[in-house]
């Protein structure tokens, strides 16, 4: 009696882990940016719920001819900036915005897990310079407020073109 309800228990457990795995996998999300210009593109990444300690990110380049995926596993969760020779691309398909800081260099805005009002705003080649602000402080020189575009919960391929 008590190994077959050990075994009950067990095939209970394993299928709700396959469960919250379907779940999972259900929710990723992966955007393809296509990079069809003349000019290189770059990407930054943020997330409205994030995972861990990790706010926003960037900048991932994408050269002309070439394509990059990004990905999260929450849906609608995944935002990105996406700029070519320094101005804003945008999408129809995608008119909801969030702003997030942004540095000209390589960046990463990070949350204290010890403390949810303070922001980590991280830059350098190896992310090396970090300054901690107030969630809505004022922003140090370099740094500034830029808007990102919802993707949603669906697969996308987004072509930047000529």
């Amino acid at each position: 009696m008590f190994t077959r309800l050990t075994g009950s228990k067990f095939l209970i457990v394993a299928i709700a882990a396959v469960g919250l795995a379907a779940t999972a996998s259900a929710n990723d999300v992966e955007v393809k940016v296509e990079n069809f210009s003349n000019d290189n593109v770059v990407v930054a990444m943020a997330y409205d719920h994030f995972d861990g300690v990790v706010a926003a990110e960037g900048w991932f380049q994408i050269k002309p001819g070439t394509s990059r995926k990004f990905k999260t596993n929450t849906a609608n969760d995944l935002y990105l900036r996406i700029e070519r020779a320094g101005k804003e691309v945008t999408f129809d398909k995608f008119p909801k915005f969030r702003s997030w800081p942004v540095n000209g260099g390589r960046f990463d805005v990070l949350k204290e897990s010890d403390d949810s009002s303070i922001r980590v705003l991280r830059t350098g080649v190896n992310l090396e310079h970090r300054i901690n602000i107030k969630k809505d402080g004022k922003l140090p020189a370099g740094w500034a407020n830029k808007r990102f575009f919802r993707v949603g919960s669906e697969n996308e391929t987004l072509e930047v073109k000529p």
